[in-house]
């Protein structure tokens, strides 16, 4: 229904759900972040986890913002 948003699945069951879709066909891996921590507080270790993959996660959003800005 939006074929050009980001999706940026929290978690690792939404991780997975997403990487299922892609394996697919459904949904472009150019589309996606994977490596957000869930953020609840159930997730004990989000903060660290973020941390450690900030930089990456910032890249992709990056990439996938470039190639929506009109030429």
């Amino acid at each position: 229904m939006a074929p050009d948003a980001l999706v940026i699945p929290l978690g690792k069951a939404a991780q997975t759900a997403a990487a299922l879709l892609i394996a697919d066909g459904i949904l472009d891996v150019g589309r996606c972040v994977i490596g957000f921590p869930h953020p609840s507080g159930q997730n004990g270790h989000r903060v660290k986890h973020y941390a450690a993959e900030r930089d990456d996660m910032a890249r992709e959003v990056g990439r996938w913002a470039e190639a929506k800005a009109p030429a």
